[in-house]
């Protein structure tokens, strides 16, 4: 839970090695943080906390209800949204749409993903299905490099 001055916000925290840091070669790390008000992911510094914007702008990709980011196996960034049918796939350095991580079964607002051994699974807490959902991650068309 992230606190602020006015309430707790529920939110899903993902770690995301960004470019060196200039004259030290050290790496950067940032926060992404889900916003379900705002259907975005925000970007925060990893070392000092400061906010540095929207990571993925608010309905980026169809993007609706922010509930989970994750690091992919292949280094973009997935989202889950409870307004969608699908794991999102966004590029882990500029925050652009690329495509849908899953299809074949829609998904029933998924909120909750873990990623393990090549597998995504899914949480679902819509009236169809409430059911916990397992997938192969599709191919991105071009990986992220």
């Amino acid at each position: 839970m992230l606190q602020t001055p006015a309430r707790t916000l529920p939110a899903t925290i993902a770690l995301l090695l960004g470019a060196s840091i200039p004259l030290t070669g050290q790496p950067r790390y940032d926060l992404l943080v889900s916003s379900r008000a705002t259907s975005s992911v925000k970007r925060y510094d990893g070392e000092t906390g400061a906010f540095l914007g929207d990571f993925i702008a608010p309905g980026a990709g169809g993007l609706s209800l922010t509930q989970e980011v994750r690091i992919g196996p292949d280094g973009s960034v997935f989202v889950t949204g409870r307004g969608n049918s699908t794991v999102l796939r966004f590029d882990r350095r500029t925050g652009t749409f690329l495509g849908p991580v899953t299809s074949g079964y829609p998904l029933d607002q998924p909120t909750k993903m873990t990623i393990a051994e090549g597998r995504i699974y899914v949480s679902q807490w819509g009236q169809v299905r409430s059911s916990v959902a397992r997938s192969t991650p599709r191919p991105a068309r071009s990986w992220p490099r």
